[in-house]
């Protein structure tokens, strides 16, 4: 990385040239106020400073230098300063205003789209959006609240398991939202934070000797064999 500290005016903008690698002209008058011209060519105004707060450095861009007027960039650049400096990330501000309309039918969109899933899992996922959570489908994700999500799994005692199915469903959404920063917080904590999570037997093509030994030997002596029992019983033979 190479970097130049100058003052900023329309003349800089004339010598701004590519190079093999990303170069740097940074304002000698607005501290955290510079231009990046990466090897393409397509310079950019952008900010950089520590997060108030947290002490990380970070970077937002403010525009194309073709497309932005010079002073229309330093007046945008004072602004982000100013939110980083006092703590506020102005990309996840602008993440958030771009995705704070997104309902969570949309937010299951983009989750199908974007994820490398088979069409027996994306028929399951639209399954549950229809049938367990369709209160939410056309609703913020935003306004989704935790206590919602807690309510709406205590009412599920009767259909345990789909309930359950569909609240790991809705909660990789919500770890999707956080990751788009749509959301900072996952609704869907509180449910397991209560440890109150159904508790799920998931179905095996084999026998679990610590639970269903004495099951199918109270079947084998009721069965009542039309056929020969070879067919059955040979799993079993050299067991004894």
């Amino acid at each position: 990385m190479s970097t130049n500290k100058i003052r900023i005016n329309n003349a800089t903008l004339k010598t701004l040239k590519a190079k093999d690698r990303d170069w740097y002209i940074r304002d000698s008058m607005q501290t955290g106020f510079q231009i990046k011209t990466p090897p393409s060519g397509n310079s950019i105004y952008q900010v950089e400073a520590r997060l108030g707060g947290t002490g990380r450095v970070k970077k937002f861009k403010i525009g194309n230098v073709l497309d932005t007027p010079l002073t229309e960039a330093r007046e945008k650049a004072r602004t982000a300063l100013a939110k980083i400096r006092s703590g506020t990330d102005p990309l996840q501000e602008k993440r958030s205003q771009t995705h704070e309309g997104k309902t969570l039918k949309e937010l299951i969109e983009t989750y199908i789209r974007t994820k490398d899933l088979k069409p027996r899992t994306i028929k399951d996922y639209r399954y549950a959006a229809d049938k367990r959570l369709q209160n939410w489908i056309d609703k913020r994700v935003t306004d989704i609240t935790k206590h919602e999500v807690f309510d709406w799994y205590t009412q599920g005692n009767k259909t345990p398991t789909q309930t359950d199915q569909a609240f790991r469903f809705m909660n990789a959404l919500m770890n999707f939202a956080i990751g788009l920063e749509i959301i900072t917080e996952n609704p869907c904590h509180l449910v397991t934070s209560a440890r109150i999570r159904k508790r799920i037997n998931i179905r095996t093509s084999h026998i679990e000797l610590n639970h269903d030994i004495g099951k199918f030997f109270i079947a084998l002596t009721k069965y009542n064999f039309t056929c020969s029992p070879s067919g059955l019983m040979r799993p079993f033979k050299g067991l004894a």
